[in-house]
């Protein structure tokens, strides 16, 4: 299904983890670098739902948001090689 995200309007997100993610890290970094404004937040065992208002491109953002937790959770957690999102996003 092809994704659609509208400009300037807010965007609901769900995304699964691949395997598992540490708590509470800096998923809120976004916000200070001006990429979005965040409305919700809710990280569930396997998987997380965010509500935001993108600041830059939608797709440009969310390689940002899972490429950077991705990396720093794969650190924390002393992974290498491994995926840690499932790729889509939805």
């Amino acid at each position: 299904m092809p994704h659609f995200y509208p400009p300037g309007r807010w965007l609901f997100l769900t995304w699964r983890l691949h395997g598992t993610l540490p708590h509470g890290r800096r998923l809120y970094r976004g916000v200070g670098l001006g990429n979005y404004e965040l409305g919700a937040l809710v990280v569930m065992t396997n998987h997380v739902h965010i509500l935001l208002l993108p600041k830059i491109s939608s797709s440009r953002l969310l390689q940002s948001m899972k490429g950077f937790t991705a990396r720093q959770a794969n650190l924390i957690l002393n992974r290498t090689e491994e995926p840690f999102w499932q790729a889509k996003s939805y």
